[in-house]
């Protein structure tokens, strides 16, 4: 029999937190699952870490070449039997319920496809703020860039398609990319209002964002922007670039008060 889920693991140099994540997924309370954890080329211990699971619910999938967290999710999503999929990055951490509830979800709401959460913002052991998507996100949601938070999605594998890829040549935005792909194929999204997923960043990090892949970043929303309807790209590009010149110019002023 196939699983109900399969959860979704892109890993690189994650040793300190893989094994500790993967009992964890496994102790959520489903035991009809599969994890596929995809080793991305990593340089520390994650691969002899991943060797000693014994658990044959767990399929890792070795990389000899460094791909990028797109390609990976792309091979693994290609290899998952799951009827639900749910992503997870290898660094972060989620409430034990997190799965049991977004599954009882979709069971009693089929017109949806698509179902995230809230996250908190976590540095350390102390959260410092929280990511709070729309309920239902609508299309200017996805203009915002209020509508989903990534990791946080448990999905139907019946959405997949050979269009549904993540974009394998972005450093930052793939996953924004694959779930716009989603929702202009038509999906309909739905976020619970629970802080489920834990997102472990400081915020001194987040801040330096802009600063620090500026370029990439400006690169990422012009391939998204061509995701969205011809009318409303010079709205979307226009408000996003926006926005990251000004977190850029924040980051600069932080850098420079730093130096002196």
């Amino acid at each position: 029999m196939e699983p109900k889920l399969s959860v979704i693991v892109p890993v690189f140099n994650g040793a300190p937190s893989i094994i500790s994540l993967i009992d964890r997924i496994l102790s959520c309370g489903l035991s009809d699952l599969e994890i596929l954890v995809g080793n991305d080329a990593s340089t520390d211990e994650t691969q002899s870490m991943l060797d000693s699971i014994q658990d044959s619910r767990v399929r890792v999938f070795s990389f000899t070449e460094n791909l990028g967290a797109g390609a990976v999710r792309n091979a693994l999503l290609a290899a998952a039997k799951g009827e639900y999929i749910a992503m997870q990055d290898a660094d972060d951490s989620f409430r034990a319920d997190r799965f049991l509830k977004q599954i009882l979800f979709l069971e009693a709401h089929p017109e949806i496809g698509v179902v995230g959460s809230a996250a908190s913002l976590v540095e350390g052991s102390s959260s410092w703020g929280s990511l709070l998507p729309s309920k239902k996100p609508s299309f200017k949601d996805w203009i915002f860039k209020r509508s989903v938070v990534h990791a946080s999605i448990l999905f139907r594998k019946s959405l997949l398609n050979e269009k549904t890829q993540y974009h394998e040549n972005l450093d930052f935005g793939e996953d924004y990319h694959f779930l716009l792909q989603i929702y202009f194929q038509g999906a309909r999204f739905e976020n619970l209002e629970e802080e489920l997923y834990i997102y472990k960043i400081s915020k001194a990090d987040l801040k330096q964002r802009a600063f620090k892949n500026f370029r990439k970043l400006l690169r990422m929303e012009g391939e998204l922007s061509r995701l969205f309807p011809l009318w409303s790209r010079p709205f979307y590009l226009g408000l996003n670039s926006l926005k990251l010149v000004l977190s850029f110019a924040k980051g600069f002023v932080s850098f420079m008060k730093e130096r002196q």
